[in-house]
């Protein structure tokens, strides 16, 4: 039996946008560590630093024949499954898996 593998990777807009511009206090989701920080101060390298994550994910897929889908929780979750299936109805049809 031949099985397939889709990595659905979620994530929130704020988390992918980092649309913040005022000293913010930032909570640890592992523990309970708080930081306040400068957001200007922190974008660039932050963005750099979820880029280069989201791109070691997708090439894993990749080297491991799974789809790799990206999820920002600002678009409605029928749109992104329609449109990642339409996708891959369209792949298999034209043949290739």
């Amino acid at each position: 039996a031949r099985h397939e593998m889709i990595v659905f990777h979620v994530m929130d807009d704020h988390e992918w946008n980092f649309p913040f511009v005022e000293n913010t206090m930032f909570e640890g989701l592992e523990d309970e560590t708080r930081l306040l920080a400068d957001p200007q101060a922190l974008r660039s390298s932050y963005i750099k630093a979820v880029r280069d994550y989201e791109a070691r994910v997708r090439a894993a897929c990749l080297k491991h024949r799974a789809d790799y889908v990206p999820v920002n929780t600002r678009d409605p979750l029928d749109v992104t499954l329609c449109g990642y299936l339409a996708r891959r109805a369209g792949r298999l049809a034209g043949g290739r898996s």
